[in-house]
């Protein structure tokens, strides 16, 4: 009898784990942050604390508050998970993942190797400093600020910003380039791209950057004044100079003398008032179901990896065909891969059941605004079938405007339709700002505001936009329509405007 209840528990096993083995993930929510582990409660919770002291830090360092309207996830995954479905190469342990409306962390929570998530937190400080301000951020202080806070080591109430010894031994061998030089890099320089030369400019961009971080704890106001200045018109030599503290003749100088000091080099040290993420928690157990799609709506927003999302959402579709959120998943898969005739047919199938969770609306809002974007041709206005469906996305759109983590998406994707079926007034151009001073970095949104403006007849202010969306969007078809339409306004579309 013991022999049989074992066999049957283990075939039982093996049928929900056709996928690989059982997956027990926990979701813990707070008003931070949603965290998606493998690790189990107590280290759950102690990750959760170490994310939001970084995010605190963060804004101290940078004189800012983050919006927290823009949804923020992390995924500590399990080894089996991250080795099979995300490391994209062997060593490598954490990374970021930039969203226009979200922002994902995701590492290996079995890796305890120093510096295994220095490049998530590197990523991470990218994604600030580019949705924060609409405005260009320098090369030099982006590279700069993501290699000093990436470094980031948590000591009870403190976040410790640990000198980068590979750094100082290479300026120490090596010349530097001019100060002046350093300011103007792009990303399209030979400093920035050429394997050669790159190592003397991230070198450089870490060490001006923690010598104003470490010599003044004012640095989070100059960041800002900085910024606020190169984007107001101000030289980029003299907003250099106050973001510093001194004159650029010996700029080098100074931070090279720093650095070489014969003494321990100051730890940058950030003290954090508070317990982040330590107040109101939810802790919930996810099914193995659950957690796999999880994992494969993750998998989706990679944007090029719709085979593994869509083996993810079969594995759950193969137990439980009738689920709402499994659909969704496999539709987009097919969306991702092109494959139109087969995601319509699932999508339709998708509309005709009642959508209840306002994150399986906006999902299931943006497939049929992608499918009917994909489907239209040129200039064509949408055709009864396509106006049916876009009605119905803006319909699922409205029903998620009121909560909190999908709001911003859900305006979009409520605007996006509503442009799409030739509708536009003051109110429409209201909503669409109020989720553009969310979320500044959103092209799509930048392009909507245009357009709102072009219709309403506010030639200016439509203006304005296209040059905040050419800011914002640097390659593809939308980069092209945004510079022809610069174009069309009499601005050279090589070169929108600041």
């Amino acid at each position: 009898m013991l022999h049989r209840l074992g066999l049957a528990l283990t075939l039982a096993l093996f049928c929900m784990c056709a996928g690989g083995a059982e997956r027990r993930y926990v979701e813990l929510d707070t008003p931070e942050l949603t965290l998606i582990s493998a690790a189990g409660d107590p280290q759950t919770r102690q990750i959760a604390l170490q994310i939001g002291m970084f995010r605190a830090a963060v804004e101290q360092a940078l004189g800012v508050t983050l919006s927290r309207a823009i949804p923020m996830r992390i995924y500590a995954l399990s080894e089996q998970d991250w080795k099979q479905y995300f490391q994209p190469r062997p060593g490598l342990s954490g990374y970021f993942l930039s969203n226009p409306f979200s922002s994902d962390l995701l590492f290996d929570s079995d890796d305890s190797t120093s510096g295994a998530y220095e490049l998530m937190f590197h990523e991470y400080v990218h994604y600030i400093l580019r949705t924060f301000w609409a405005g260009e951020v320098p090369a030099f202080l982006d590279e700069g600020l993501a290699e000093v806070l990436s470094t980031a080591q948590f000591h009870g109430g403190s976040v410790r910003l640990e000198p980068r010894l590979d750094y100082v031994q290479f300026l120490r061998d090596h010349e530097w380039l001019p100060f002046e030089r350093l300011l103007e890099v792009k990303r399209r320089d030979p400093e920035y791209v050429d394997h050669s030369l790159a190592p003397a400019f991230y070198a450089q961009a870490w060490a001006t950057m923690y010598y104003a971080m470490a010599a003044d704890p004012a640095f989070g106001a100059r960041v800002t004044a900085y910024l606020r200045d190169l984007n107001g018109g101000s030289s980029r030599l003299s907003a250099a100079e106050r973001l510093i503290g001194g004159a650029s003749a010996g700029a080098n100088l100074d931070i090279a003398r720093f650095i070489r000091r014969r003494e321990r080099l100051p730890i940058a040290q950030i003290e954090i008032s508070g317990s982040p993420a330590a107040g109101e928690q939810t802790l919930r157990w996810l099914n193995h179901d659950e957690s796999t799609l999880a994992l494969g709506e993750l998998m989706l927003r990679f944007g090029n990896r719709h085979e593994k999302a869509l083996d993810l959402f079969e594995q759950v579709s193969g137990r439980r065909p009738d689920d709402p959120r499994a659909r969704i998943g496999i539709a987009w898969a097919y969306l991702q891969a092109r494959d139109w005739s087969r995601a319509t047919t699932l999508i339709d199938e998708a509309t005709e059941q009642p959508v209840a969770d306002p994150a399986m609306a906006v999902a299931l809002g943006r497939a049929i605004y992608q499918l009917v974007s994909a489907t239209i041709h040129g200039s064509d206005r949408p055709n009864p079938d396509q106006r049916r469906r876009l009605v119905r996305a803006r319909a699922l759109f409205d029903s998620a405007l009121n909560d909190k983590a999908a709001r911003i998406e859900a305006i979009t994707g409520y605007v996006l339709t509503s442009l799409a079926l030739e509708e536009a007034d003051e109110s429409l151009i209201v909503l669409t700002q109020i989720a553009y001073r969310t979320a500044p970095g959103s092209s799509d949104l930048a392009v909507a505001l245009a357009i709102l403006h072009e219709l309403t007849g506010q030639k200016s202010a439509a203006r304005k936009y296209w040059q905040e969306a050419a800011r914002n969007t640097q390659t593809g078809p939308m980069r092209a329509r945004i510079m022809n339409a610069l174009q069309a306004t009499g601005d050279n579309p090589q070169q929108p405007p600041r």
